[in-house]
């Protein structure tokens, strides 16, 4: 976890529970806006037009969080 959450949550005014909580929201955002990202890319590179939707497929998903979480040296 992050060092120093009592001292970060102070000074958001916030508590830890409620850190961690915007924390995890915050993870759960990057998460699907880099599925999203992907999916605009895949179809512009496939000529197609976006289609306006907050779905994703569910491999996108699973490849943005091997993205960001994962670390690729050991893949």
């Amino acid at each position: 976890m992050i060092q120093n959450e009592e001292k970060l949550a102070g000074v958001l005014g916030i508590t830890t529970e409620e850190l961690r909580d915007s924390l995890q929201d915050i993870g759960l955002a990057l998460l699907f806006d880099t599925a999203r990202s992907l999916y605009e890319i895949e179809v512009a590179s496939a000529g197609g037009e976006m289609i306006v939707s907050d779905q994703v497929p569910a491999r996108l998903l699973k490849q943005a969080y091997d993205s960001m979480f994962v670390d690729p040296a050991e893949h």
